[in-house]
C-alpha cells in the first residue's frame, strides 16, 4: 500500500485546529470557574499540550527526519531517539490530564460533602407552610423550591 503525504498534512492541520479550539474554549471557561477548578483545568490544558507535542514528534518518526515506513530513506537512530522522546511526552501528558480530573473531581466532591454537611444541620428549616392549606411541605434543598403536594403551589425556600 502506498503512502499519501496529503492526508497525513490534512489530518495534521485538522489536529492543530481541534486542539486551539481546545485552548480557545478552556480559556474562555477559565473565566468563569472558580480557583480549585481553574488548577485542575490549568493541569488538564498542561497534559494536552504535551500530547500534542507527542503527536507533533510522532510525524518526525514517519516523515522526515527520519522516514521508519520507507526502508531505503530510513535513518533508525534518529527514529529510536525521537521514539523514547515521544514515550516520554505521552506518559507525561497522560499523568498531567489525570491529575487535573482527579483535582476536579476531588473539588466537586468537597463542594458536594460541603452541601450536603449545610443539608443535614438544617433540616429544620427545609419545611414551609403552604399558603393555601396551610400545612408544612418539604422544599427541594437543591433547586431551594418546595412544591406543596395537595395544592400544587410552587412555594420559594424559606431560607432564602
Amino acid at each position: 500500500m502506498e503512502i499519501i503525504p496529503p492526508f497525513f498534512g490534512i489530518m495534521g492541520v485538522f489536529l492543530t485546529i481541534i486542539f486551539f479550539a481546545t485552548v480557545w474554549y478552556w480559556m474562555k471557561c477559565n473565566e468563569i470557574e472558580d480557583g480549585e477548578l481553574r488548577k485542575a483545568a490549568r493541569w488538564r490544558m498542561t497534559g494536552h499540550s504535551l500530547l500534542l507535542m507527542a503527536t507533533w514528534f510522532t510525524c518526525g518518526i514517519f516523515s522526515y527526519p527520519c522516514f521508519a515506513l520507507r526502508p531505503e530513506k530510513a535513518d533508525y537512530q534518529s527514529a529510536i531517539a525521537i521514539s523514547y522522546v515521544v514515550m516520554i511526552l505521552l506518559v507525561l501528558g497522560f499523568i498531567f490530564v489525570f491529575l487535573g480530573q482527579r483535582k476536579a473531581y476531588l473539588t466537586k466532591l468537597k463542594s458536594l460533602k460541603t452541601a450536603q454537611r449545610w443539608v443535614k444541620s438544617s433540616r429544620s428549616k427545609l419545611w414551609e407552610k403552604c399558603a393555601v392549606i396551610r400545612r408544612r411541605t418539604p422544599i427541594n434543598t437543591f433547586t431551594g423550591k418546595g412544591r406543596c403536594y395537595r395544592c400544587a403551589t410552587i412555594m420559594a425556600c424559606a431560607l432564602s
